[in-house]
């Protein structure tokens, strides 16, 4: 009697192992296809591909982030011409709110990050502003 559960449980593996296998084997050749006549079009591509299968879980995070497009900009003030250093300490004075005394030591401290966080827009405006006056700016 202990004998039949155990022939009906192996009759029940088999044929849910058969029904199952199937799909999978339908969608791995359907999809082996695509990848197959993408990869013959573009060997650069299954080169890549290569490379990047044999990536850590580390180095694909870190392949990742710099492959993300970038949205925020930092402005740095590298240098300026002396004839400018007033007109410059005054756009400084300005963006950052300072006295004129703070902005005076900002800017001779240069190089120096002026802001951080701009929008790609805010920072070419806040760049050829700042460049019009004499200095040399930065994007980060």
């Amino acid at each position: 009697m202990p004998a039949a559960p155990v022939i009906r449980r192996s009759l029940v593996r088999a044929a849910t192992a058969t029904v199952c296998a199937r799909p999978f084997q339908l969608i791995h050749r359907t999809h082996a296809r695509r990848w197959n006549s993408t990869a013959a079009a573009n060997p650069k591509l299954t080169q890549i591909v290569d490379q990047i299968s044999t990536l850590t879980l580390l180095e694909t995070a870190d392949l990742v982030g710099l492959l993300k497009e970038k949205t925020l900009f930092n402005v740095k003030l590298k240098s300026f011409e002396a004839t400018a250093k007033p007109k410059i300490i005054k756009e400084v004075k300005a963006l950052l709110g300072l006295s004129l005394v703070d902005s005076k030591k900002f800017v001779e401290a240069a190089p120096k990050m002026l802001k951080e966080g701009l929008t790609k827009d805010e920072a070419e405006k806040l760049k050829t502003t700042l460049e019009g006056l004499g200095a040399k700016v930065e994007l980060e």
